[in-house]
């Protein structure tokens, strides 16, 4: 019975560390999510002629290669992340200045922002988006060369987010994965969790009384 009791532990540890793995820092997949609506991009050239478009990561494939690059080489970041702490060290004090615990920091929404036309020179963008988890938001982090900034200027007016910028790369939204709708990365993980130890200890109990009928034949 000890030899079956250890097979029965190694497993359940087996689906732990299987569970550890499977973590992630999303709230649900951004390729499902819609892309965010932009309601206003004002340039602070006032001769620039060009738009601000947004593209969500599931709508990447209409984002030119060098962009395509850029926000998957973002999401592999952030989806290699142990935490979202881990992609910028500002997020905890950030958490912890609004009473958030920073391990319930999650992204729920990963963009593009974009110009057509063949001139850059937009100068400062005021940035207005529609923004589906504005209730829950905490922070707005840019990539920019392969590493994560906090967008400063960034908040919730009016239900929206707005902020400025300087450059037009990749943002990610960093939300209190403790708010809104339950069904997050981590409540998904605990339950899985809870599974794991109630059919480990099921298979215990079954392994007990399977020994003592054993024993009294």
């Amino acid at each position: 019975m000890k030899k079956v009791l250890s097979v029965v532990l190694s497993v359940a540890l087996m689906l732990s560390l299987s569970a550890v793995a499977m973590a992630d820092v999303f709230v649900s997949s951004p390729s499902t999510n819609p892309t965010p609506t932009i309601i206003s991009a004002d340039p602070s050239n006032p001769s620039w002629d060009g738009t601000v478009v947004i593209t969500g990561y599931g709508d990447r494939d209409n984002l030119p290669p060098d962009k395509q690059d850029e926000i998957e080489d973002a999401y592999k970041q952030i989806k290699g992340a142990s935490d979202v702490t881990s992609l910028n060290s500002d997020l905890k004090d950030i958490a912890e200045g609004k009473n958030i615990n920073p391990q319930n920091l999650l992204v729920s929404d990963l963009f593009d922002l974009s110009y057509t036309g063949s001139n850059g020179d937009h100068g400062i963008v005021n940035v207005k988006i529609d923004l589906p988890s504005d209730q829950r938001f905490v922070a707005l982090m840019q990539f920019i060369n392969g590493e994560w900034k906090i967008v400063d200027n960034a908040k919730i007016v009016d239900g929206k987010l707005t902020f400025s910028t300087a450059d037009l790369t990749q943002y990610a939204v960093v939300v209190d994965g403790t708010k809104g709708s339950p069904k997050t990365a981590q409540n998904d993980l605990a339950m899985l969790y809870a599974v794991i130890a109630l059919a480990a200890a099921g298979a215990v109990v079954l392994i007990v009384k399977s020994g003592k009928k054993c024993g009294q034949n």
